[in-house]
């Protein structure tokens, strides 16, 4: 069945179409100087037109709610403006029907005055009308609206003091619907609503800054956490799939005996990828993932050697990862400097410590474009220090960011005691570069020749 609501514009329809049809009959006729007599066709002539322009302005202002709320301008203009343009057309139709009623039944002239009077008189209803509308609760609410389809809200009860989170997937005549964070539908009925005091993260923008905090050890230095957590938390959000401009900021929010707690401040838009509960736990699995890398988090008997944990050094027994690690130079790179640019000439090769590095790739004679991200525990360059071709790709900081640097003077010492290890570098280097579009083909088809002919560009390389 249909709920009142619902039958309220078919009535209002059905009124106004049997006003308009014996107005226009004109049925009631009344002589200018009518009589006493006529007094049963007054009563009805001035009831036909109460009702056909009190039932016009009524199907009108269902209209505008259906042609203004429901349209694009939605999106565009945001809930509070279309609210407030939906209010305000709303009185003007209502204030101008009551107008034209008095003229017609009184026969008053229209004068300056009398334009002023209509003017503060729909001033004075755009005011109140919320305040009028509050009477009843379910009609307050559909002219508040305080969200939209589509918007991420909280509702705090004022009587209980919980917190409801969620999506707004409907709003009826009766209720209103949420997907809540745990993906199950919420229903709330429109008398309750009024008891809720209701938080729209999206009544002004998309993308909204969300707050979360973390405490890590004051033996951590400040600068070296913020880097860390910066980074990861600008991972994270790549991951999801978030705007790629986005910086995350992070404040020292207390100072404990034994540890700091860091407020993390970002911007993300809920419940396009991820609701906001999935995307605090994407960033503290990525802070955790980054703090290991970085050697703050290791298990008492865990190797906090990161070249140990390298791929490419997979088959180095303890002492050449010591060996190489010792001779090995760490730098900080500050966010947006370059650290490597394509067609340059180079020796080495760089592992990411900590922070988060963009590469960039060459499109057409002059332009680049963003090819991908290095997290930390990832390296790069590795072609220049084994081959010593030319960088292939731009790599800049995303954010400030710690690398170890592999020259080829500290990779021979180890490769001319035990030349073995070639063959298992060229196969994993190999493997790498068959993610490259331009090997791609020939990887597949040829892995075994292309292996090869690597093999042997290393060792002519390192027996120069």
């Amino acid at each position: 069945m249909a709920s009142e609501k619902e039958n309220k514009p078919v009535l209002a329809s059905v009124l106004f179409l049997i006003s308009a049809i014996v107005l226009a009959l004109n049925i009631f006729k009344i002589p200018a100087n009518a009589g006493v007599e006529y007094s049963i066709d007054k009563l009805f002539y001035y009831s036909l037109n109460i009702i056909f322009w009190f039932t016009l302005p009524n199907i009108l202002g269902f209209i505008v709610r259906k042609i203004i709320w429901q349209s694009e301008y939605k999106e565009s203009l945001g809930a509070r403006s279309v609210g407030i343009i939906e209010d305000v057309v709303i009185v003007f139709i209502y204030t101008a029907s009551l107008g034209i009623l008095i003229i017609k039944l009184f026969g008053i002239e229209i004068t300056p005055g009398f334009i002023l009077i209509f003017i503060i008189v729909m001033v004075l209803a755009y005011y109140t009308r919320p305040k009028l509308l509050k009477l009843s609760k379910e009609g307050y609410v559909h002219s508040a609206r305080p969200f939209k389809v589509g918007d991420w809200i909280s509702l705090l009860s004022e009587a209980s003091g919980e917190i409801t989170k969620g999506k707004v997937i409907g709003f009826s005549g009766k209720s209103l619907q949420l997907r809540s964070e745990e993906n199950t539908l919420v229903v709330i009925p429109h008398f309750l609503l009024t008891s809720f005091i209701i938080e729209n993260y999206q009544a002004l923008e998309r993308e909204i800054n969300f707050g979360m905090e973390i405490s890590l050890s004051r033996q951590i230095p400040i600068e070296r956490a913020k880097r860390i957590l910066k980074a990861a938390v600008k991972h994270a959000l790549i991951k999801a799939g978030e705007n790629s401009q986005t910086r995350p900021v992070i404040n020292i929010k207390s100072l404990n005996k034994d540890s700091i707690d860091y407020k993390i401040i970002f911007t993300f838009a809920p419940w396009v990828n991820y609701s906001p509960d999935r995307m605090k736990d994407l960033i503290y699995a990525t802070i955790d993932e980054h703090l290991e890398t970085a050697g703050i988090k290791f298990e008492p008997d865990k190797e906090p050697n990161l070249i140990s944990r390298i791929e490419l050094f997979a088959g180095l027994s303890r002492a050449e990862v010591d060996e190489l690690n010792s001779s090995a130079a760490q730098s900080i790179c500050r966010e947006g400097s370059t650290i490597i640019r394509n067609g340059d000439e180079g020796s080495s090769m760089f592992i990411l410590t900590e922070g988060l590095l963009n590469v960039f790739i060459k499109a057409g004679e002059s332009g680049e474009i963003k090819a991908g991200v290095i997290a930390p525990g990832e390296f790069f360059g590795e072609m220049s220090l084994f081959t010593g071709e030319k960088r292939s790709a731009t790599i800049k900081a995303e954010t400030d960011s710690v690398i170890i640097e592999i020259t080829k003077e500290a990779m021979k010492k180890i490769v001319d005691k035990k030349p073995a290890l070639i063959n298992g570098f060229g196969e994993i280097i190999a493997e790498r570069q068959s993610s490259n579009l331009k090997l791609r083909d020939e990887y597949l088809n040829r892995k075994e020749s292309f292996v090869q002919k690597l093999v042997a560009g290393i060792k002519s390389f390192f027996n120069n």
